[in-house]
């Protein structure tokens, strides 16, 4: 993926996030609040990410 959006437009900024670990659809059920600028999760424990603690479950396809 970077070096075709390198070679596509190589001046655009690339940014890739990952996790160190999966947690399918689970955090699809947390509640969001929107700001002016950006969505966060409603509830203060996830405003920092989501925790270790958090359950994993089966994506759904």
């Amino acid at each position: 993926m970077l070096e075709a959006a390198r070679q596509a437009v190589p001046e655009s900024p690339f940014v890739s996030l990952s996790a160190n670990k999966v947690y399918g659809d689970a955090p699809n059920e947390l509640a969001l609040k929107e700001l002016e600028t950006r969505w966060e999760y409603a509830y203060e424990a996830y405003l920092t990410g989501i925790p270790e603690t958090f359950r994993i479950d089966q994506s759904r396809c």
